[in-house]
């Protein structure tokens, strides 16, 4: 071999290690336990996530200004439908319950199904001391707030600057309506998954709204079969399901058993209408979204100068799929007639006012193939 060509072979080595060298650097690798399988490959650290960078000033503003437009966005659209005569919102004169926390600067309205329990658990953190705080619960909080018990009682009601100053900041917690009616089912109900909610109502649900072929000596026999079953196991679960007897086929009330309770009694907290809850046409709210509640939350805290205080938001993943991947997978299980009910009493109002796009949702539910309600337990 030539001197010349031995020369530019060495070059060629020295750029295939140099070429390497670059290509190996952009991956990370992870160390994986000896006989397990190596799994995907690993992303270029490019397209991995990166710390995000402190915004400067200009940016901040730019966002706090963002929130505070929409915050005025939906107080305005409030002011615009309570303007409206005869609308069921304007005929509510007070707040059903509101919550002042001097302390904090503010003034909840607490809103079940939209992040309330994040809500209490961070004015409870903050109202209370350690001992205290293990006890602490919304009727523990409601029956230490005299000043708020005095106002919602007064009649008519006023909310003025005096009021706020006096007590805080008014907020509220709005969700997708028809999210938040089928959240209530399947958090407290679906399944049977909380044995308190079993015993209270749950069972009572199926007694009445399931059509089950026998006598009632067999019907009687079957549900404390069920109920042993269930409450023995601190709460159903699918893993319950047994074909033999039809109260445990679910455990616990479908959504169309739950439908049908809530049109004709439904007196449970988590259904509640926002507007009912709050009154929004009496009190001109600061209106927070759950889907964007973390950063609105932080600007709220700004707000009041109590930009400390953070809101530990965290969403109760459900193992059968989370709520809003399911709406058409429940809704699909009850005749559109009985959703047509149940949306005019519990969640056209909130609707309107929030501007929730509900009308073409249900649009959408009303094309939906049928499906059995007993067979409608999941939806991943």
């Amino acid at each position: 071999m030539s001197r010349a060509s031995f020369f530019v072979k060495g070059l060629l080595i020295l750029l295939l290690v140099v070429v390497n060298i670059t290509l190996f650097s952009n991956y990370t690798f992870s160390t994986a336990p000896s006989g397990s399988p190596s799994g995907p490959p690993p992303l270029p650290i490019s397209d991995q996530a990166t710390p995000t960078s402190i915004p400067d000033e200009t940016e901040v503003n730019h966002i706090e200004n963002v929130i505070q437009g929409r915050f005025n966005s939906r107080s305005a659209r409030v002011k615009e439908v309570c303007s409206q005569p005869h609308h069921p919102a304007a005929a509510i004169k007070k707040p059903y319950d509101i919550v002042a926390v001097p302390m904090l600067g503010l003034t909840w309205c607490p809103t079940f199904k939209a992040g309330s329990s994040n809500w209490l658990d961070l004015i409870c953190k903050e109202t209370y001391n350690h001992e205290a705080y293990k006890q602490c619960n919304m009727h523990r909080l409601r029956a230490s707030n005299p000043a708020a018990r005095f106002l919602s009682k007064q009649v008519p009601f006023q909310w003025s600057a005096a009021t706020e100053r006096e007590l805080g900041l008014p907020f509220m917690v709005v969700r997708n309506p028809i999210n938040r009616y089928l959240s209530a089912y399947r958090d407290k109900f679906e399944m049977g998954n909380i044995a308190w909610y079993y015993d209270r109502l749950g069972e009572s649900i199926v007694s009445k709204y399931r059509v089950v072929p026998g006598g009632d000596e067999k019907k009687k026999e079957q549900l404390a079969a069920a109920r042993k079953v269930i409450l023995g196991a601190g709460g159903g679960s699918i893993e319950l399901w047994d074909d033999t007897n039809p109260y445990l086929t679910p455990p616990g009330p479908t959504f169309y058993e739950f439908v049908q309770w809530s049109l004709d009694d439904g007196k449970d907290p988590h259904l509640i209408t926002i507007y009912k809850q709050c009154g929004p046409c009496t009190i001109d709210y600061n209106i927070l979204r759950l889907e964007k509640l973390s950063e609105e939350a932080d600007y709220l805290f700004q707000k009041v100068e109590r930009s400390y205080l953070n809101l530990d938001f965290q969403t109760s993943l459900n193992v059968r799929g989370k709520t809003r991947d399911c709406v058409d997978v429940f809704y699909s299980s009850v005749p559109f007639e009985t959703v047509k009910k149940a949306y005019n009493k519990f969640m056209k109002v909130d609707c309107e006012l929030y501007s929730y796009p509900c009308e073409e949702t249900m649009a959408l539910i009303e094309f939906l193939p049928h499906t059995n309600p007993q067979e409608t337990h999941t939806c991943k």
